[in-house]
């Protein structure tokens, strides 16, 4: 592994596709298991067959009532409503608890990342910027995609882009976000050059490429696979 004791590094992770487990088992080990804490770290990743997953402080039975009798929803250890994984571009940032974006207040640090997100759309090519809090969600809605929230990134039509969870622990932030590809005629491997460059420059890290991902622990499969996890409220 690369030695980034000086300067700070951020490690950008292989590209993956796996089930809606493996992926937030991952996502969980990249927080928690990763071998150089000290350092922030992201990865881009697919999903392998219908995938979809809901904010750990939601029912259950209303996340089963948004998805198709096939597809299992999967509680995601962040936040949020119910994300329809089919047609979206997802990723997964991971801040060391030291660091000071993680200590931010949850709503300045998603508005940092997401700026980040919004200028590396521009730079391709897709009209981006943050939602106004005129433009939120007038209720509660479950479904992550139904109106923006503040923070969130839009198109010039108010058209919601792109969403985040987050869930903060002694180990750090986990931030896990979704883009939709929906409308979206970008080139996404000139995006993720893009998003990696400005997320380094916000964390004034040396960005770090790796080759491998390793998997998670057996642990955490077990945990996301399971109906004590999944249906516990």
């Amino acid at each position: 592994m690369p030695d980034c004791d000086s300067p700070p590094c951020f490690f950008v992770l292989p590209d993956a596709a796996g089930t809606a487990a493996q992926n937030m088992a991952l996502d969980t080990a990249l927080l928690e298991n990763f071998p150089r804490p000290q350092c922030a770290r992201f990865r881009h990743y697919g999903w392998t067959g219908d995938c979809w997953t809901f904010g750990y402080g939601q029912r259950f039975a209303d996340a089963r009532a948004q998805t198709p009798p096939h597809a299992t929803p999967v509680r995601r250890p962040s936040g949020g409503g119910v994300v329809d994984h089919r047609e979206d571009w997802t990723y997964a940032l991971v801040i060391p608890f030291a660091h000071p974006l993680c200590r931010m207040k949850a709503g300045e640090s998603y508005v940092k990342i997401h700026s980040a997100l919004a200028e590396a759309l521009k730079t391709c090519g897709q009209p981006a910027r943050l939602a106004l809090c005129t433009e939120s969600r007038a209720g509660a809605l479950p479904a992550c995609f139904m109106a923006p929230s503040p923070g969130d990134v839009v198109d010039s039509s108010g058209r919601k882009l792109a969403g985040a969870a987050q869930k903060r622990n002694r180990h750090g932030l986990l931030l896990q976000g979704s883009i939709t590809r929906t409308g979206v005629f970008i080139d996404w491997d000139a995006f993720k050059i893009a998003f990696t460059k400005n997320l380094s420059r916000l964390l004034s890290a040396a960005c770090v490429p790796m080759k491998e991902l390793s998997s998670a622990p057996e642990s955490l499969l077990e945990r996301y696979h399971s109906a004590r996890w999944n249906a516990s409220r």
